[in-house]
């Protein structure tokens, strides 16, 4: 589960994160076999950006706990098992937002495809969920912004650019 497992701070101390400029690595993550201290693929290992104000607030949970703590637990300790998220957390949450019912995986998507309808990259958006092909990552590309346009934007540039790229300019022979 995307929600659950350790990060490391490279190099930082637990309450040290807001200085990392925004960025987390995960290291662990949790499966439905319970928490893997490797990565599933090799890019499943990867450095995740963070909104600072987020930051702080797994700083603030993390007060006081040894570097290699998991930074959500359940409530009687431990890692969040995906049964325990989705119906103590997810679902009652999901309901009193009053909207329809889904599963958290789906805001992995929602986040991705926002990504892409922004103009991010499809290859930076390959990284940042962790896709060993690059086939799983295009699902997406149907949702980017018009690309032509920048192909187009990018071709009159260069058309409207002086000069002959050191050619000289062919004079009529009157």
């Amino acid at each position: 589960m995307w929600a659950c497992g350790r990060v490391s701070c490279t190099g930082c101390t637990v309450t040290g994160w807001t200085g990392l400029r925004g960025k987390l690595t995960v290291v662990d993550v949790m499966t439905r076999q319970g928490l893997r201290q490797w990565p599933k693929s090799k890019l499943s290992h990867r450095v995740v950006p963070v909104p600072v104000g987020v930051l702080q607030g797994m700083s603030a949970l993390m007060a006081g706990c040894p570097r290699d703590s998991l930074v959500f637990t359940a409530p009687e300790g431990g890692p969040v098992t995906d049964g325990h998220f989705r119906n103590r957390v997810w679902y009652p949450a999901v309901a009193a937002a009053g909207i329809r019912r889904f599963p958290p995986r789906i805001m992995r998507h929602t986040a991705a495809s926002w990504l892409v309808q922004d103009g991010v990259p499809l290859y930076d958006v390959q990284h940042l969920l962790g896709h060993e092909d690059y086939s799983t990552t295009q699902r997406y590309a149907h949702l980017a912004p018009d690309v032509h346009s920048r192909v187009m934007e990018s071709w009159a540039r260069h058309l409207d650019a002086s000069g002959t790229h050191g050619r000289k300019e062919a004079r009529p022979s009157w």
